[in-house]
């Protein structure tokens, strides 16, 4: 089963491209998987989230990636990057945890799933 940096990729589940915005995973293969857009012929990827032979950057995110600007100044960016590292440790260690049953049906039922 192909994976999306990690995560595994199912039929049907909803992909974010930077270029051709949300889609849906319409068929998957050992190492790479096909998403489906608005419009036009489903683009296959790779399990780093790129299209084609020649990609450089990573397009697709399971969902749209937030953007932060950082600051012009060298010494701001340093300490701006320091302090998301730390928030970005917490945040996996966030997604570790194992949430209740309850939490996990209103999450599911909230996002139209089961």
């Amino acid at each position: 089963m192909a994976k999306l940096c990690g995560t595994e990729v199912c039929p049907g589940d909803h992909v974010y491209d930077l270029t051709w915005g949300p889609g849906k995973v319409s068929g998957v293969e050992a190492c790479a998987f096909h998403v489906a857009f608005g419009c036009g012929r489903p683009r296959r990827y790779n399990e780093q989230g790129m299209t084609g032979a020649k990609a450089f950057d990573r397009t697709l995110y399971f969902d749209k990636p937030i953007i932060i600007e950082l600051p012009k100044d060298e010494c701001n960016q340093v300490k701006f990057r320091n302090a998301f590292r730390d928030f970005m440790g917490i945040a996996k260690m966030l997604t570790t945890l194992k949430p209740c049953e309850e939490e996990i049906d209103e999450c599911c039922n909230k996002r139209g799933r089961k």
